[in-house]
C-alpha cells in the first residue's frame, strides 16, 4: 500500500468516525415514566462517543508524518524494481 492510498484510507476513517459520533450524539431520546420511574432510551453514549473522536484524532495524527514524508522517498517495491531493471541494463552492455 502507497503513501498516498494509506493517507486517503486514514482520513476516511477519520471523517466516518467523527459522523457516527456526531450521529449518535444527536439521536433522538425517548423517555418512558411508569409508576414514578422514569426509563431513557437513546441516551448518548459518552464513552462511544469519546473513542470515536479519539480514533479520528489518531487517524490525523498519523496522516501528518504522511503528509511530511520526503516526495521522493521510494517505497521497497520501487527500489527492487529499480534495481532489477539496472541489472538487467548492465547484463545488456
Amino acid at each position: 500500500m502507497n503513501r498516498q492510498t494509506m493517507i486517503v484510507l486514514l482520513l476516511l476513517t477519520a471523517l466516518a468516525s467523527v459522523a457516527y459520533a456526531i450521529y449518535r450524539s444527536t439521536d433522538e431520546k425517548t423517555i418512558i415514566t411508569q409508576g414514578g420511574l422514569q426509563t431513557i432510551y437513546g441516551e448518548p453514549q459518552h464513552g462511544l462517543i469519546l473513542g470515536l473522536c479519539i480514533l479520528a484524532g489518531l487517524c490525523i495524527l498519523a496522516i501528518l508524518p504522511l503528509l511530511l514524508m520526503d516526495r521522493h522517498h521510494y517505497d521497497i517495491d520501487d527500489r527492487i524494481k529499480d534495481s532489477s531493471e539496472r541489472k538487467e541494463v548492465l547484463m545488456a552492455i
